[in-house]
């Protein structure tokens, strides 16, 4: 793929209206890879261990599904809580083959998948912000 799991991800978030790129300044901003300082209620993918699923013996195509964590943040708990219940259900039911496009190369999302329930991390010591984290499995092929 010529992007990470965690950046097509990030588009479908943006793209399904639960996030914004952070460029655009906009509420619930989606990061990869680092999460920013500011603002407070933010969102940050990470890339992490997938799950190998086989491979065509014919053409020796390997089937996996790539590991993402989402890291959410939040000044408020219940604007938190309430904000990755949303992601988490829409994620849940809301994609089926959905196509994202980053650049010039376009994806399928066929389906994100949790790996376990929310997890609430407590919150940072100096700043007071919440913090929860789901572990995904999206399963992707690029497409063009």
């Amino acid at each position: 793929m010529t992007h990470s799991p965690a950046d097509v991800l990030r588009k479908l978030l943006v793209s399904l209206g639960h996030g914004t790129m952070p460029s655009a300044a906009g509420s619930w901003p989606v990061s990869v890879a680092q999460e920013p300082d500011d603002p407070d209620d933010d969102m940050t993918l990470y890339d992490e261990i997938g799950r190998k699923d086989g491979r065509a013996m014919a053409s020796g195509e390997v089937y996996e599904h790539h590991g993402v964590q989402l890291q959410l943040r939040a000044a408020k708990f219940t604007d938190g809580y309430t904000k990755v219940s949303g992601v988490v259900g829409a994620l849940d039911q809301d994609v089926e083959a959905a196509g994202v496009t980053i650049d010039t190369s376009t994806y399928v999302v066929y389906a994100v998948s949790r790996t376990g329930t929310i997890n609430y991390l407590g919150h940072e010591p100096e700043s007071r912000r919440h913090i929860w984290t789901v572990n995904l499995l999206v399963s992707i092929r690029q497409t063009a």
